[in-house]
C-alpha cells in the first residue's frame, strides 16, 4: 500500500497538470472563465494547506520533503488564480 505521502504528492502534480491544461485551452471571450479561475483557485489552496500538514506530520518519510517544497508553490500558484479571477470580473464588469 503506498504512503500517504506518495498519494498527496500524485494529487499536487494531478492538480497542477489540471490547472496547465486548463490555462492553455481556455478562451479569452469566454464567460465562464472566471469561474474556470475559481474553481482552479480553491482546491490549489485546500491541497496546499492539506501537503503541508501531512509533511509537518510525517518527516521521516521520503516524500515528505518533497510536499513540504510543492506545498507553497501550489499555494502561490491558487493565490494567483484567486487574483485573476478578482482582475476579469472588476475589469469586465459582469457579475
Amino acid at each position: 500500500m503506498p504512503s500517504l505521502t506518495l498519494l498527496m504528492l500524485i494529487v499536487q502534480v494531478a492538480i497542477v497538470l489540471a490547472a496547465v491544461i486548463t490555462t492553455l485551452t481556455r478562451k479569452p471571450g469566454d464567460l465562464r472563465t472566471r469561474r474556470s479561475w475559481v474553481s482552479l483557485a480553491v482546491p490549489m489552496i485546500v491541497v496546499a494547506a492539506a501537503s503541508s500538514g501531512i509533511a509537518d506530520d510525517h518527516v521521516a518519510d521520503p516524500y515528505a520533503e518533497w510536499l513540504a517544497m510543492g506545498a507553497p508553490i501550489l499555494l502561490g500558484m491558487g493565490f494567483a488564480f484567486a487574483l485573476m479571477a478578482i482582475r476579469e470580473k472588476r475589469f469586465t464588469g459582469e457579475p
